[in-house]
């Protein structure tokens, strides 16, 4: 169904509406790394890694993100991909039957990056990854298959803080299983201008192992007089638009947050 051109939610009205389905966040102090500060505006901090191997391709990926890179970021999965939400994690419960797709990453990421469909984009995106990656063989395939070196996988920690217009932070913190595949081997989407190689590599399917949690009142707004902000307080979904200017940073899954944007 076509949305209508007036509707114009701002992010925190979609999270009252993900809470009434039962998703869940924390409130928690946000955090900063010096190392990979956030991006203003959208000029390049500095050349795009090359997916050239595993290690360059999700150097890639969070390269994307730190650009808010969506033309970059759409390049980097195969049409087959699918990405699997963490256990328990009610985010995940509408893709049970029919899986998360490359088409749904598409939208989520032009949403979160470029905005579009009544939402507005990130303001600013800070993605660190363990570059200490180790690959190792894709254990869903045949060891004996010929071509098994052309499937990896890489289990990497991740930390993401989004800002939105609003000012209010996401965080996201955890792992994240990839398996990733040789351009020579992948079903690459059609109208990218890609052709099949062996020295590209694309992101195949994406675990998520972020931690779920509950929404609850952020111990930094804290004050005697409202409840609303008394550290581990649970918020209702009626109170959760008033934390605005009392709280201001929650934590997320990566699965909550793709609903959020998708």
């Amino acid at each position: 169904m076509k949305r209508s051109a007036t509707r114009s939610p701002s992010p925190i009205r979609r999270l009252v509406v993900l809470a009434a389905l039962g998703l869940a966040l924390f409130m928690v102090p946000g955090c900063f790394n010096p190392f990979s500060p956030l991006i203003l505006g959208r000029a390049r901090s500095e050349k795009p890694p090359e997916p050239s191997t595993p290690e360059g391709l999700l150097k890639l990926f969070a390269w994307a993100y730190n650009q808010r890179d969506y033309e970059v970021y759409r390049k980097l999965f195969t049409e087959d991909y699918r990405f699997v939400f963490a256990a328990n994690d009610t985010a995940g419960r509408a893709y049970t039957a029919v899986p998360w797709t490359y088409g749904d990453e598409n939208e989520y990421s032009r949403h979160l990056f470029q905005g579009g469909d009544g939402l507005q984009p990130a303001s600013s995106i800070t993605l660190v990854l363990d570059n200490t990656f180790q690959t190792f063989p894709d254990s869903r395939r045949d060891p004996l298959n010929p071509d098994l070196e052309h499937f990896v996988s890489i289990r990497t920690s991740v930390t993401l803080n989004i800002t939105d217009v609003d000012g209010v932070q996401t965080n996201v913190s955890g792992q994240a299983l990839f398996y990733l595949v040789r351009g020579d081997s992948a079903r690459i989407p059609e109208g990218l201008g890609l052709e099949p190689s062996a020295s590209r590599w694309y992101i195949n399917r994406w675990e998520d192992q972020t931690t779920p949690s509950s929404l609850m009142a952020s111990a930094s707004s804290a004050t005697r007089a409202d409840p609303i902000a008394t550290p581990g307080a649970t918020l209702s979904v009626a109170e959760l638009p008033a934390r605005r200017g009392r709280a201001d940073v929650y934590n997320a899954t990566w699965g909550l947050l793709k609903r959020f944007y998708r």
